[in-house]
């Protein structure tokens, strides 16, 4: 609970202080992609994390990162303050309420949705457009596939659940009976 609080603190400090709209897209990619790295090692998060591990070597670690992400002047300084402040552990947080809340600044909104088959581009984009208008925003959509539901889609709009598939309509029968 606290490291959300922290990590919401930064992410608010990093949105407000780069508030133009390309700058704050490309420093959210940036530092999503520094998080996906924390992920997928566990030796980088160990070493990060390592108190007896000078922050020299921590900043040359990082620096090596994130010129081999090719991160812009802004997320160097981001990571830099973070890094500095001892909540370098903390990124993946940071990264995740930074994405959030500069989708907000943004006016877009993250969709998921879930369908039985694979969709086409075209589906795709036309699920896209149609969220758009009836959120008011600008709807950035991720898809996945799960044979489970044997036809449809779920469309998750932040909290709210929209179940058109006939595994649902199927429980909704089985229900009623």
């Amino acid at each position: 609970m606290k490291e959300t609080i922290v990590a919401r603190r930064y992410a608010r400090a990093f949105v407000d202080t780069y508030s133009d709209p390309v700058v704050l897209e490309t420093l959210s990619g940036d530092l999503s992609s520094l998080a996906e790295l924390f992920g997928e090692s566990r030796e980088l998060a160990s070493v990060m994390g390592n108190p007896s591990i000078s922050s020299n070597v921590k900043s040359g670690i990082i620096e090596d990162l994130l010129k081999k992400n090719k991160a812009s002047k802004e997320t160097a300084k981001a990571v830099k303050v973070i890094l500095d402040n001892g909540r370098i552990t903390e990124l993946p947080i940071i990264a995740e309420e930074c994405k959030r809340l500069s989708f907000e600044a943004l006016g877009k909104v993250r969709v998921d949705v879930v369908s039985a088959m694979k969709l086409t581009k075209k589906d795709v984009e036309e699920i896209s457009d149609r969220l758009s208008r009836i959120t008011g925003k600008t709807a950035v959509v991720d898809v996945s596939v799960d044979p489970g539901l044997l036809g449809g889609i779920v469309v998750k709009v932040g909290s709210k659940v929209y179940d058109g598939s006939v595994k649902n309509q199927l429980m909704s029968l089985k229900v009623g009976l």
